[in-house]
């Protein structure tokens, strides 16, 4: 996996915890006093070929008053239903909630999703079936 930070702080460490989950240290420009907020940019790829769990999942340790999350799929191979998940258990990410958002994939094969005042410990982000998958 390869992490670019595109504004905003700094990647001091990054840890694969297991198969499916990683933990990025970041440095923030300066301490933030209590209450302040700050904004910063992750761009995470995979390497060429590298296959996707069918998700990606934020899970915060601390409240998280924002989270934007763009996925692009590959060109042509974009699934056909994306589900917004809010406020998931992280082990419920493979069950389907049945009355979950749908999310339209767009023209350049992207989803973006916003979600704000993020509970810790809970998870936040896209689930989709992968297109080769009938």
């Amino acid at each position: 996996m390869r992490v670019d930070i595109h504004y905003g702080a700094r990647l001091t460490s990054q840890e694969k915890v297991s198969d499916s989950i990683f933990r990025f240290v970041l440095q923030l420009p300066a301490p933030l006093p209590r209450g302040a907020s700050h904004e910063h940019c992750i761009i995470v790829r995979l390497p060429e070929g590298q296959p996707m769990r069918p998700h990606y999942l934020y899970v915060p340790e601390r409240p998280c008053d924002r989270f934007e999350l763009r996925v692009r799929f590959p060109a042509g191979r974009a699934p056909a239903d994306v589900e917004r998940v809010s406020g998931a258990f992280h082990r419920a990410i493979d069950e389907s909630a049945g009355n979950a958002e749908t999310i339209p994939v767009d023209g350049v094969d992207e989803v973006l999703s916003c979600f704000v005042d993020l509970a810790p410990r809970l998870g936040y982000g896209l689930r989709w079936t992968p297109s080769d998958v009938v």
